[in-house]
Formats: C-alpha cells, structure tokens, sequence
C-alpha cells in the first residue's frame, strides 16, 4: 500500500510541475496499486480522482470524467458530495476552454455557493497545475 500512497503522491507533484503525462502515469501506477494490493475502499475513489484531474489537466476529457464517475460511484456517503463538487469544476473548466463563458460563470457561481454554504474553505486542491503563481492574501 505504501506504493500506491507514493505514487499517489508522485502524481501530485508532477501535476504541480506542470509535467502531466508523468503525472497521468504516476496516478495510473497508483490506481493500479490500490487495487492490486487491496487498499482500503475508501481510498480508492480518491486515487481514482487524482487519476482524473491528471487525465484532464494532460487534456483527456473523457479519461478524466470517467475516472471521477468511477470514484463517484465507489465513493462512500461522506466523500460523495466532494466528489461531485470536483467533477463540477473540471466540467467548469472545460466549458471555460470551449469559449461558454456565460454557462461556466453561471455554474461556478453554483459551485462556489455551495462551497460556502457548506463552510469549505479548499479550493482547487486536486489541481495544483492551476495554481501555480497565485498568491491568497488575506
């Protein structure tokens, strides 16, 4: 398991650099770990996830939807709504690439209300690629 979990994590700084297709591989590797070495369930929806934000940052829509449906599906009651709410800012950011500005302002208004509302303060951790040179003051 300490595998997968390094991988996992791989995967993140990857991302962070901006090396994609390493960082699809490295989540790959992880999601492959996790279920070869049977972690526990409630992890993997959360590797399937980092798997998802990789497949998208490296521009593949449909992997990355697919891994995030996978890990809705497999998600316990209490990381479901979290996962819905990232599935929600890819489909965001891919509406914003497409030019449908006036629907991705539209839904994140939605998306940060229900942010709020629910007290969260973590934005975008799954994406560390979009990140990069933001500086939060406060």
């Amino acid at each position: 398991m300490d595998w997968a979990y390094f991988h996992q994590l791989s995967a993140n700084l990857e991302q962070r650099l901006g090396h994609f297709s390493a960082a699809v591989q490295a989540a790959e590797r992880a999601v492959a770990l996790a279920r070869e070495t049977g972690l526990p369930s409630l992890q993997l929806p959360h590797f399937l996830a980092r798997l998802g934000h990789g497949r998208a940052a490296a521009g593949d829509r449909e992997g990355g939807m697919r891994a995030l449906d996978e890990a809705i599906v497999l998600a316990g009651e209490a990381d479901r709504q979290s996962l819905k709410q990232q599935r929600e800012l890819l489909q965001i950011g891919f509406d914003v690439a497409a030019g449908e500005t006036a629907r991705a302002a539209r839904r994140l208004a939605e998306a940060l209300a229900d942010y709020r509302s629910r007290g969260q303060l973590v934005f975008l951790r799954n994406r560390p690629d979009l990140r990069r040179g933001w500086r939060i003051s406060r």
